[in-house]
């Protein structure tokens, strides 16, 4: 969210991450499309923008399409 520079929300995003086995990097990239949607009137495509975020982080192996 703001680089490598160490915050008290990425702290806490980092240690939540690791606590519930999640990569802090998809978590981060699922706010900023959710940011990228916040202001809008209408947020259509927000649930395909994070399908497709989720599953670009998924190794293909695993994908369950």
């Amino acid at each position: 969210m703001n680089g490598d520079r160490a915050t008290p929300d990425r702290e806490l995003l980092a240690e939540l991450c690791t606590k519930h086995g999640m990569k802090i990097e998809l978590i981060e990239e699922l706010l900023k499309v959710e940011k990228e949607y916040q202001l809008r009137d209408r947020r259509h495509g927000i649930y395909d923008r994070l399908k497709e975020t989720i599953q670009t982080s998924i190794a293909p192996q695993e994908r369950m399409d």
